[in-house]
């Protein structure tokens, strides 16, 4: 959609009524990532048009499990998202390389992981608590603890 609210158009089409969600834009806008409702999460080159559009898939990590992309590097050569399984349940923050077409699981638990600034550490949450993992080490350290009382 453009500035003034004119242009607006669909650039996802998943099948049946499986919806698209979590949408993360390469930092160059040439990009976007979305993931469907059976997990998988898949990469469009918005330079096209969808007619020439051919989505494609991010591969499974495991036999049951999928990688939800979520944020970009700054650099646009990794993809970083929680790792799901059938269940819905996250099993750890991982990485996907464009270059390498691989996977690289960072940790065993936690969501929502967003790259600092030195595209090195990534922040991410689990329960009431904010974590922060070196990409390089894979060290884990707790940085903050949100003591929620009902």
């Amino acid at each position: 959609i453009n500035q003034d609210g004119s242009g607006l158009r669909q650039v996802t089409f998943t099948p049946g009524k499986a919806a698209a969600n979590s949408p993360a834009w390469s930092p160059d806008g040439t990009r976007l990532t979305y993931t469907i409702q059976n997990g998988t999460t898949y990469v469009i080159d918005l330079r096209k048009p969808w007619a020439e559009q051919s989505p494609q898939a991010l591969p499974r990590v495991g036999r049951d499990e999928w990688l939800h992309g979520w944020t970009w590097s700054a650099d646009g050569r990794t993809l970083a998202g929680y790792v799901m399984q059938r269940s819905a349940v996250s099993t750890g923050i991982a990485l996907y390389s464009f270059d390498s077409k691989r996977d690289e699981r960072l940790t065993d638990f936690g969501l929502y992981p967003v790259w600092l600034k030195d595209g090195r550490r990534l922040i991410f949450c689990s329960k009431e608590k904010l974590y922060l993992v070196d990409i390089a080490s894979k060290k884990v350290r707790e940085i903050m603890h949100a003591d929620v009382h009902v």
